[in-house]
């Protein structure tokens, strides 16, 4: 298969790709406020009026048993995750235990950072494409002493279309990214969660709460 062909099969599926990973890929909010309703122990939990105040505090705050919970999971079991906790009166860490945790908000950030490296590799190769020799006719293709494989004007339009279109998307993951980490990277926990009167491994125990039930 000549080279030009093959570059021209890149470009068409990735760009096939990218485009239907766009749209089929949503936004999650980076904060506390998602899932207002949970269920515990067989009751259902409705924290929307937590959720309101938070966004506009005023007055006692509503649901004092739910704490928000911020931290850095340093493992993952079957039941929960262990999670290094920062608090936020003194800003030192402590370990606890997250039963029911948000599994797909871990999820969707692994799947944020597979979307961009999969775009950074996909960005060497189209502009390697786009700096090389186009064609514009058959004359010029037949008859042209090309320094390199030479591609046609609708490939290089093409791969430059689809660069257009990964930078756009790169921007916007790298925001919601950024949001959903801390400084080293690492997903970044931000919930509500009920303390338990419980412990695992010697660990303080809060629960999120089944969301199975619910959407976001």
């Amino acid at each position: 298969m000549c080279v030009c062909l093959l570059m021209k099969r890149i470009v068409v599926r990735f760009f096939a790709v990218v485009t239907g990973l766009a749209l089929a890929s949503g936004t999650i909010d980076a904060n506390p406020c998602v899932y207002p309703k949970r269920v515990l122990r067989g009751q259902t939990v409705n924290l929307q009026p937590l959720m309101s105040w938070w966004h506009e505090p005023k007055g006692v705050r509503p649901l004092s048993a739910w704490k928000h919970v911020q931290g850095t999971i340093l493992r993952d079991t079957p039941s929960g995750w262990v999670v290094d906790m920062e608090r936020e009166s003194d800003g030192q860490a402590e370990m606890f235990f997250l039963k029911n945790p948000p599994r797909d908000r871990l999820l969707r950030f692994q799947q944020l950072q597979q979307e961009l490296n999969d775009y950074i590799k996909a960005t060497a190769v189209l502009r390697e494409l786009v700096r090389g020799p186009v064609y514009t006719d058959w004359y010029s293709y037949y008859l042209t002493q090309w320094t390199g494989p030479a591609v046609s004007l609708t490939e290089y339009r093409d791969a430059e279309a689809a660069l257009s279109f990964i930078h756009r998307r790169m921007a916007t993951i790298t925001d919601e990214l950024a949001s959903m980490q801390n400084a080293p990277g690492q997903f970044k926990l931000d919930a509500f969660a009920l303390k338990c009167d419980e412990l695992f491994e010697g660990l303080p125990v809060y629960d999120y709460g089944s969301t199975a039930p619910f959407g976001s």
